[in-house]
């Protein structure tokens, strides 16, 4: 079976947010460590499912859709960066977790505050 167009975000879209969080993670010197390229995996995982949250309000509801949106505002209220696990991962990963948080806002602000309304500022105060 295989996915109609309206069923995923668009891949031009998803490759240029990938993209720039492989080269905002390759910004530190020298090359990742395997465990580091493991973890940075992770991270980048989280911003592709958060990109099916952005085109996936106006498409049919499915099974799979539906599973997709819950991956993609879990992905969402990871990347706001609050949490303690956020913080691990993006040292694991060797990652600066302000700049991530800051990339987040940048691609999922807007986003974010829709599906959050009135609890402000969702990059988190650390950097």
């Amino acid at each position: 079976m295989t996915d109609t167009v309206n069923e995923t975000p668009g891949d031009a879209e998803v490759a240029k947010v990938l993209l720039a969080v492989r080269l905002l993670m390759s910004q530190d010197d020298g090359s990742p460590t395997p465990e580091q390229a493991l973890w940075q995996a992770v991270i980048e995982q989280q911003f592709n499912d958060a990109t099916w949250i952005r085109d996936s309000v106006t498409d049919k509801a499915t099974d799979h859709l539906d599973h997709r949106r819950r991956d993609g505002a879990s992905a969402l209220i990871w990347l706001r960066g609050n949490t303690e696990n956020f913080e691990k991962v993006c040292d694991l990963a060797g990652v600066n977790p302000g700049a991530i948080r800051r990339f987040a806002k940048e691609c999922f602000g807007d986003l974010i505050n829709e599906l959050y309304p009135g609890s402000g500022d969702h990059t988190g105060a650390k950097t």
